[in-house]
This record gives structure tokens, C-alpha cells and sequence, in this order.
């Protein structure tokens, strides 16, 4: 069953788990993670929301740090960035406490180092999204690091460091009240402010709901014509070197080695998606290749296409008809594969950025995102849907 739903979440048969969904409710954790990540593809993010609280509920804190992680993610793309912030910020404490106890890596990154990274790219992305591009580009060095990346930090800006999150603040921007009972309960429990620092992540940000467009609907990130100014600083005690890497950085890094082909492929993401908020696009690109290269060489359909869609948001960026023309291929692609395999959570974005570069028949690729996008709300938590109701970024 693992295998199978492997193959779902990261492989090349995105429909493989979809029979297996149900049957994994009594299994292992990994196997509810993988059956939650199915979930969430497919548009059923009640279901995947309903999972990841029970394993972040549990004992295991690497399970509980991915399906932190993956909660998240579910949340911005929703258009909830701000909310997204808690829990993003959990995985990495969740996920640093539990670096180092195995030797065994896995090959998805569903381990310890892998849930650091994807909670760093996480918060990088949720502070792209509520506007901080400076605490991003921070976050994204700090991941890039960690995954062996030479992201080295080519910009240091001498930023403000906001107020500790607190249990009382998060999440912010609208969740339902049981939602924000669960969240605070997690973070008195787990002191998140003090791990996050401990990572080097800089001091936990403060999660005031603030607005943010994500990159023409597309989950992760989120592109800004400005960026307000960011309120992360460097760690306290943590003196950076001559390569800006502080003692944290290279304590983690020698315990996290490498988080593999996932990480890599989602910090290329990111990359693009900072790049392209801070206008940009020609440097967007190389990172949108590399991560549209491993994702496809790697045989990760859900994976190639968005990296595909994010490519194509570089390319026409550029603004010249060779990338325009190429960005059409892309999109027209990752669409219909999209629609093949029934991953909801990325056909609607699909279809908008279709939209936008086909004017002729844009109503008609509108109205079909209209259509998909309904459907994935009717199949959300009350949470989920009241942060999509409130984002100005979320056509429902």
C-alpha cells in the first residue's frame, strides 16, 4: 500500500493511491501522511485536514513535522499564507528535535531533515505571500544551505526582528475556531518560538494577516508588485562567518546532509516565485528550469507540473514572444495532464494562467477554474474555505 501511494504523492501514477485512500485510515503514519498528501492533490483538502490533525495529535514528530508541513501548504493554496505561518513554523520545530535519531534516509525526503526543509521553504513562502520578501529570501538561503545548495545569502539587509509568535496570534487570518484552539494548544506545547531560533530560522514571525497574491493561483508561494518590509532577524548568539552562515546553519546542515529531490524541486520553486515578487523574471528562470529537470527526470508528474506552470510564470515574465510561445506549450501541457490525472489542486490554477495567455477564449478556461475550484471548496474544512473566501487572490 505504501508503494502504491508513493507512487500517488511522488511518482508517476498520480491515480494509484485513490482506491487506497480509505484503507490507509488504520495504517502506519507514514502511509496516513501519504494517503493525506493524495488527498490534498485531489482537491479533498477536509479529508487531507482530518489526517494531518490526527498525526500531528501523535507520537511520532517526524510524521507530525510532514503533516504539519503538508497542513500548510493545504492553506496557502487555499490563499491563507498568514495561517499557514504556525504551522509551517512547527514543522521545523518538530522536525529539528528529531534530526539525527535514524541513520536511514528516505528517498522522497519523508524524514527528519526533509520536514526541516520543507518547513523552511514553507515559511518562506508564507512570508512571500503576506508580503515579506527580505524574511523570504532569508528562509529560502537558509533551506538552499541545508539541501547542499550554493545559496549563498547575496543580500543581507539590516531588517527589523518582530514580536515572538505567540499561542494568542496564530493562526490570523480566519481559520475556524476550533482550528485556532488546536493551533494554540500545539505551540504551548511545543515552544516554537525557542526551536525556530535554535534552527536559525531567525526569531518566529509575527503572523498579522497581511496581503499577498499568490503567483496567478498557484500554490506555494506568491508573487507581489511590492513587498512590504520584512520583520525577521538573524538568530540571537549566532554569529554569521566570512560565507554568512552562522554556527546554527552549519550545526543543521552537518545534521540534515541532504533533504533529496523534493526539497531541491520545491526550492526551486520558491526561488522563481521570490524572484518573480521582486520583478525580476529573467532570474527566475534558471531556478524554474532546475526544478522542472529534477521533477521530470525523477518521473514526479504532480511535481513536473507545477514546475512546469511555475516556469511558465518566469518565462512570460521575460516578456519576449520565444518564452511566451514556449510558455503556452508548458501551460497547455500541465493542463491537460492535470485534468488526465484529476489533480484539482492544480487544474484550476492551470486554467487561469491559461486564460491569461489565450485572451481569445479566456472565459472559457475561467469558467472551467470557476467549475474545479467549487468543487475543491464543497470538499474543505470549514477553515479552508472561509480563508479562501477572505483572500482577494482566490477567484470564488
Amino acid at each position: 500500500m505504501e508503494e502504491l501511494l508513493r507512487q500517488a504523492a511522488f511518482g508517476n501514477d498520480p491515480g494509484a493511491g485513490r482506491l487506497l485512500r480509505a484503507k490507509a485510515g488504520s495504517g502506519p503514519g507514514r502511509v496516513r501522511l501519504l494517503a493525506g498528501i493524495v488527498a490534498g492533490a485531489e482537491g479533498r483538502y477536509a479529508t487531507a485536514a482530518t489526517v494531518f490533525q490526527q498525526l500531528m495529535r501523535g507520537e511520532d514528530r517526524m510524521v507530525a513535522a510532514h503533516a504539519a508541513a503538508a497542513f500548510a501548504a493545504h492553506r496557502r493554496q487555499l490563499g491563507g499564507h498568514g495561517a499557514a505561518l504556525a504551522f509551517d513554523g512547527l514543522a521545523v520545530t518538530w522536525a529539528t528535535a528529531d534530526l539525527g535519531k535514524s541513520g536511514e534516509r528516505d528517498p522522497d525526503g519523508l524524514d527528519a531533515e526533509g520536514a526541516l526543509v520543507d518547513g523552511l521553504l514553507g515559511l518562506a513562502a508564507d512570508n512571500l505571500g503576506v508580503g515579506r520578501l527580505g524574511a523570504a529570501r532569508l528562509l529560502r538561503a537558509k533551506a538552499g544551505r541545508l539541501l547542499r545548495a550554493d545559496a549563498p545569502l547575496r543580500e543581507n539587509p539590516q531588517v527589523e526582528a518582530g514580536p515572538p509568535l505567540r499561542a494568542e496570534d496564530a493562526p490570523v487570518s480566519g481559520p475556524a475556531e476550533d482550528e485556532r484552539v488546536e493551533t494554540r494548544r500545539l505551540l504551548r506545547a511545543e515552544g516554537a518560538r525557542g526551536a525556530l531560533a535554535e534552527a536559525g530560522a531567525a526569531r518566529p514571525l509575527q503572523t498579522e494577516a497581511a496581503e499577498g497574491a499568490p503567483l496567478s493561483g498557484l500554490p506555494e508561494g506568491g508573487q507581489l508588485e511590492s513587498a512590504r518590509s520584512p520583520r525577521v532577524g538573524a538568530a540571537e548568539g549566532a554569529p554569521a562567518g566570512e560565507d554568512g552562515r552562522t554556527g546554527a546553519d552549519r550545526l543543521l546542515r552537518a545534521k540534515a546532509g541532504s533533504a533529496g529531490w523534493r526539497g531541491r524541486v520545491r526550492a526551486g520553486w520558491v526561488a522563481a516565485e521570490i524572484e518573480l515578487a521582486a520583478g525580476n523574471a529573467s532570474a527566475a528562470v534558471p531556478s524554474a528550469e532546475e526544478a522542472a529537470e529534477i521533477a521530470h527526470e525523477r518521473g514526479a508528474v504532480r511535481h513536473g507540473i507545477k514546475s512546469d506552470l511555475v516556469l511558465a510564470a518566469a518565462l512570460t515574465g521575460v516578456g519576449d514572444s520565444a518564452g511566451r510561445e514556449r510558455a503556452l506549450d508548458l501551460v497547455r501541457n500541465a493542463r491537460m495532464a492535470a485534468e488526465k490525472y484529476e489533480i484539482r489542486s492544480l487544474i484550476w490554477p492551470a486554467a487561469l494562467i491559461f486564460a491569461d495567455l489565450v485572451p481569445a477564449n479566456g472565459q472559457l478556461y475561467r469558467s472551467r477554474a470557476d467549475t474545479v475550484l467549487h468543487a475543491v471548496l464543497l470538499r474543505a474544512d470549514p477553515g479552508g474555505r472561509r480563508l479562501a473566501r477572505e483572500s482577494p487572490w482566490v477567484p470564488v
